[in-house]
């Protein structure tokens, strides 16, 4: 991932965006498509790993999303939200709740699961989707593949994940099985990597970020409310965070909020 992202790639939240990105004009308010502003859905964001929110950030329609994400939408070095709704993910570059651009790519519902990551290390995260064990990957916001990777045996996999597990600006492809994530560094669809952390199906969700800021995602493991996050892909947590209420919590995301080049948590309510 660049600096975060993230990503929500938990198959229990990142479940299952074909044209193009859209600029949306400053000040046009909140509505969309010509009515009212759905319920808002907030996301309290931790920045300093106190366990505190630090940002709120709500995002209008919120409620009736498809998914919430994170990204990089701008190139600023912070990650801030999206939402999909069926096909489209209207981005927020500023915090400010109304999107700043919306994207169309893949088929919604269709899709066995949508994706974000910094597919070309421009500094900008883009929108994939995954169809069995193949990602189509966009990185230029036209709605239009760029390039496909596949990776892993699709549904039989516990879960997929995005990161840059080498620290080279790029984010790839993983898959988790059980307890282990096997991890591909380059797009040549074999893992170059192998870390196991955690418990496999016994956690309550498996989370992806750079924790320390050195550039590399890693692994992190959630149980309840607190956040088990290993730094070195020895498999053993260097940092404990607890943050929300676990299972009353909407969702658990990740990103850099702030720009420090360090991810950290945000609850979604």
């Amino acid at each position: 991932m660049t600096r975060g992202m993230m990503m929500i790639l938990l198959r229990r939240f990142a479940v299952p965006a074909a044209c193009c990105a859209v600029a949306i004009a400053a000040g046009a308010g909140p509505t969309r498509d010509g009515l009212a502003a759905r319920a808002p859905a907030c996301v309290l964001m931790d920045t300093n790993f106190d366990g505190a929110h630090d940002r709120e950030q709500c995002f209008e329609d919120g409620a009736a999303a498809d998914q919430f994400v994170a990204g990089d939408w701008n190139r600023d070095r912070r990650v801030s939200l999206g939402v999909r709704t069926s096909n489209c993910v209207r981005m927020d570059d500023d915090f400010a709740g109304g999107p700043e651009r919306e994207q169309c790519f893949g088929d919604g519902a269709a899709e066995d699961q949508y994706l974000v990551g910094d597919w070309d290390g421009d500094g900008r995260d883009n929108l994939a989707v995954r169809r069995s064990n193949c990602v189509l990957m966009d990185t230029n916001f036209d709605g239009a593949h760029d390039r496909e990777q596949c990776f892993g045996d699709g549904a039989a996999e516990d879960q997929y994940m995005v990161g840059d597990w080498d620290g080279d600006g790029r984010d790839n492809l993983a898959v988790r099985r059980s307890n282990c994530v096997l991890m591909d560094t380059n797009f040549d669809g074999a893992h170059d990597r192998e870390q196991c952390f955690g418990d496999g199906a016994a956690e309550d969700q498996y989370l992806v970020g750079d924790w320390d800021g050195d550039g590399r995602d890693n692994l992190a493991v959630r149980r309840s409310n607190c956040v088990l996050m290993d730094t070195d892909f020895d498999g053993v947590h260097n940092r404990e965070q607890c943050f929300g209420d676990g299972a009353a919590e909407a969702q658990y995301l990740v990103g850099d909020w702030d720009g420090d080049r360090r991810d950290n948590l945000a609850v979604r309510r």
